[in-house]
């Protein structure tokens, strides 16, 4: 990864108004918690990735546990809870971490040591290799990825990357057009 100061609540908010279409027609609510700035040595474009495919996760799990409901129009309808996917941004002791969370119907017991494996999958048309991908770039940027919870109301992926200073402010001499 080209790693540079990046502001990560930023690159979340620019994310989230990407798949906020998606996510809106496939019915599920989004709750954001990004108080930032919250920088990080990181490539912008890997750490989209990474979120993206938590994202994505996400938002399958729910769609998935509608369709297994018989109720694929309507994913509130089979739990009486509209679906949701939060996510949450905290800085604290040189770390960032960011949590992705649903409201699914969780992973099963015997997946959870699983999901992290290249080619692991419970989908049908899934590759097996998004929660792989997500380790390997969080990795990359000497971070971590885990499953915090998981059980029947829902499951959270938390993701820790640690923080660095802001750039410095751009310096224009007097004179020059900056």
């Amino acid at each position: 990864p080209e790693r540079v100061p990046t502001d990560l609540a930023t690159e979340l908010h620019s994310l989230l108004d990407f798949m906020g279409g998606e996510l809106a027609a496939s019915g599920i609510d989004v709750e954001l918690d990004l108080p930032g700035p919250a920088w990080v040595l990181g490539d912008a474009g890997q750490l989209r990735q990474a979120f993206l495919n938590l994202l994505r996760n996400a938002q399958e799990a729910l769609v998935a546990r509608a369709a297994a409901a018989g109720e694929a129009g309507d994913l509130a309808s089979d739990s009486g809870r509209t679906p949701r996917i939060a996510v949450r941004l905290r800085e604290r002791a040189g770390v960032v971490r960011v949590s992705v969370e649903d409201n699914g119907p969780g992973l099963p017991v015997a997946d959870v040591d699983k999901v992290f494996e290249a080619f692991f999958t419970r989908k049908p048309q899934g590759t097996g290799l998004g929660l792989s991908i997500v380790q390997q770039l969080v990795q990359d940027h000497e971070g971590s990825v885990r499953i915090a919870a998981t059980g029947p109301g829902g499951t959270t992926f938390e993701v820790q990357i640690p923080a660095c200073a802001p750039p410095p402010p751009s310096v224009s001499s007097p004179g020059v057009p900056a």
